[in-house]
């Protein structure tokens, strides 16, 4: 995967799921998503934050940085939540992306700029 814009597009296509298949209204609706995590604040063991994702965090605005005001990580069940991540679920996935998304995932292949994806071909057939 190239760039931390395709990777925070790959969290929100996963985490919108449910709701693109009408399972659940909201992102935090459904309770078996690492939005549960990412978005919400709940602790999970089966949630590793990725750098890009604990990046947002730390560099977050000041009103994210509010937003988290009083939630100490592991205490009450709840960790940070960064207002700047759930503001990334205000829109929906950009079609383009939301396709390139698909295509790679049903063709197993990287999805990124064309150089990116032209190393990578290069080191596969190396």
């Amino acid at each position: 995967m190239d760039t931390d814009r395709y990777l925070l597009a790959c969290y929100r296509y996963i985490e919108l799921n449910p709701v693109r298949a009408g399972i659940a209204a909201r992102p935090e609706d459904y309770p078996y998503s690492s939005y549960q995590s990412n978005g919400v604040g709940k602790v999970d063991g089966l949630v590793t934050p990725h750098p890009v994702y604990l990046q947002l965090i730390s560099e977050g605005s000041e009103s994210n940085r509010a937003s988290r005001v009083g939630k100490t990580i592991g205490v009450g069940g709840l960790t940070p939540t960064p207002a700047a991540y759930v503001t990334l679920f205000a829109q929906a996935l950009d079609r383009k992306l939301l396709t390139e998304i698909r295509r790679g995932t049903e063709k197993e292949i990287g999805i990124g700029q064309a150089d990116f994806l032209l190393r990578i071909a290069g080191l596969l057939s190396a």
